[in-house]
């Protein structure tokens, strides 16, 4: 399997405008090649990355000399993306989805990246080094120990990152022993069945209150002045440090819930729909719903997906029944005398479903799992007893 790890570098001044200048020649052949297949292509002739890359290497000594002042993986993979993303681009209309035409980079609003071949980076101790720039100095080792098989250097908020993809061998599967059912939600970020929640560490109104006062000092500047260029670089920065907060959080908790649990199911949520929902955007946006699906996808041994219209939240785990809940009812209440939170109840519903359609495990495995939703079920069944009896004896006294 490929993993990939992200460390920060410390380049010097002069190694720092290589890698910018790396940056502008990836960009640069990105934009080259693109306008080199538009034209063959509305000419009716049949092209691909590779002449693309033959042509350019033929006439770059003559029409753009600076190029070499980089190493060449960096304008080589650049040509390989534009056949991906017209690759990409005929393969959605093939599809019938609605794609957009591949569109050119613009400096300033697209990602600062380039790519660097295997064989063409050495390990120094801490160090790496790159073509053309020479040795940088790392803040950590790389955590994987495998073949390397490619690097991106990048910049985000005035930070230099390179990512650096190993093959490693495969990890060992564990009996399946275990399941958990999740929850997303916005005033708890994760719940689970066995009772447990895992609420937010980024609070909205915390932060609010900061970024909306550096939105407005950016727009009052004049754009390309110095003091704009300032108050842009503190705008991503705090964004850049919201990112950090955010994803060491999702981190964290799933890799907690996976190394406990063999089996994670979760809902298959339509977050492009809940997006357009202006009173929840923020919100929703703020809890990386998708992100935690990306993490359990390559982190959980096995994932289970709900489908995306199942009513986790409007059914009772224990008789069946359904009832519409609004959003702004946050305790589900049924005929037969169960009560739960609204969450909780949907992070069971969301196990029963997922361990029904579950086929690929044998039956003491299967048995296993469905006696553990049964315990999740009985302590639902004994807390909702519990608080019935505290009630009853607060307003006899």
């Amino acid at each position: 399997m490929n993993r990939t790890h992200k460390i920060r570098i410390y380049p010097t001044k002069e190694q720092e405008k290589i890698l910018e200048k790396s940056c502008s020649v990836a960009r640069f052949a990105f934009n080259w090649g693109l306008e080199r297949w538009k034209i063959l292509y509305h000419c009716g002739l049949k092209t691909s990355s590779y002449g693309i890359k033959s042509d350019f290497i033929k006439t770059k000594k003559s029409l753009f000399p600076w190029v070499e002042e980089v190493g060449k993986s960096v304008y080589e993979e650049a040509f390989n993306q534009v056949g991906m993303a017209y690759q990409n681009f005929f393969k959605g209309l093939k599809q019938g989805k609605k794609v957009g035409y591949p569109r050119f980079k613009r400096k300033g609003k697209s990602k600062d990246s380039f790519y660097i071949a295997n064989d063409r980076m050495r390990f120094f101790g801490k160090r790496i080094s790159i073509p053309k720039v020479g040795r940088v100095k790392l803040s950590e080792l790389p955590m994987f120990e495998g073949k390397l098989l490619k690097a991106t250097v990048s910049k985000q908020a005035g930070r230099w990152f390179i990512a650096l993809s190993f093959e490693i061998p495969d990890i060992p599967k564990h009996p399946i022993v275990s399941a958990i059912g999740l929850d997303v939600g916005i005033s708890k970020s994760v719940v689970c069945s066995d009772g447990k929640f895992f609420p937010s560490p980024v609070k909205i109104k915390l932060f609010e209150k900061r970024l909306r006062r550096l939105n407005k000092s950016l727009s009052r500047k004049t754009k390309g002045s110095q003091r704009w260029k300032k108050a842009k670089e503190k705008l991503g920065l705090f964004h850049y440090r919201l990112q950090c907060l955010r994803n060491d959080f999702l981190h964290k908790v799933t890799s907690k819930l996976t190394n406990e649990n063999q089996v994670v199911c979760i809902e298959d949520l339509n977050v492009k729909g809940i997006l357009k929902n202006h009173c929840l955007a923020w919100s929703v946006a703020n809890q990386s719903f998708g992100k935690i699906v990306e993490l359990l996808d390559y982190k959980a041994q096995v994932l289970l997906k709900v489908p995306r219209f199942f009513p986790s939240s409007q059914l009772c785990p224990i008789c069946g029944n359904r009832q519409k809940m609004k959003l702004n009812k946050r305790t589900y209440s049924c005929l037969c005398g169960y009560e739960q939170d609204r969450d909780y109840n949907g992070s069971l519903n969301i196990i029963l479903k997922a361990i029904e359609d579950f086929k690929l495990v044998d039956k003491e495995a299967l048995a296993l799992l469905q006696n553990k939703v049964k315990l999740y079920l009985e302590e639902a069944r004994i807390k909702k007893i519990v608080l019935t009896e505290e009630l009853l004896c607060s307003s006899t006294f």
